[in-house]
This record gives structure tokens, C-alpha cells and sequence, in this order.
């Protein structure tokens, strides 16, 4: 999810509805010729350039969730509080 440009990023995404809500999950991708993600996408997330380092950044916090039994509680925990803390900013 790396956008050198400065312009509008559209990332191919799975897209679900969750209580109401729209999901969106980016897939991983190698850009716009990558047909195998677009194949499996059934929408885009359009990112602007001057917020794409914030979703990264956002993404990214899934990374903090490791361990086993109680690590992995605190991790999760931790990884929740970021989250919760970062996407109000973000929005």
C-alpha cells in the first residue's frame, strides 16, 4: 500500500456488509496490472495522497497482535487502543 505520487490511490478491496456497515479490506496488490487482486477485489478503496501514509500507518497495527494466552491479550488489547485512537484521527 505504498504510493510514491502524490496522487489519488485506488486499491482494489473485498468489500462486506457488517452490521449495517460497509467493510472494506484492501487486498495486496502490485499495481494496476495485477490482475489476480482486481479478479478477486468486488470493489476499490480510493485513498488521497495526503492520507494514504495515516491508512498505512493504520493497516500496519495488525502486526502488533502476537503471542499466545495472556500475550496475545495484552497485544490485542494494545492493538485495540491504537486503533481506536489512530481511525479517530483518521476520520
Amino acid at each position: 500500500m505504498r504510493n510514491r505520487s502524490a496522487r489519488r490511490a485506488y486499491l482494489p478491496a473485498q468489500l462486506r456488509v457488517v452490521g449495517g456497515r460497509i467493510l472494506a479490506r484492501p487486498l495486496a496488490t502490485t499495481g494496476s496490472g495485477d490482475l489476480t487482486a482486481h479478479a478477486r477485489a468486488n470493489g476499490l478503496v480510493v485513498l488521497d495522497a495526503d492520507r494514504l501514509d495515516a491508512a498505512v500507518a493504520i493497516a500496519e497495527l495488525a502486526d502488533l497482535v502476537r503471542g499466545y494466552e495472556s500475550v496475545k491479550v495484552r497485544s490485542v488489547e494494545e492493538y485495540r487502543s491504537k486503533l481506536h485512537a489512530a481511525l479517530a484521527e483518521f476520520v
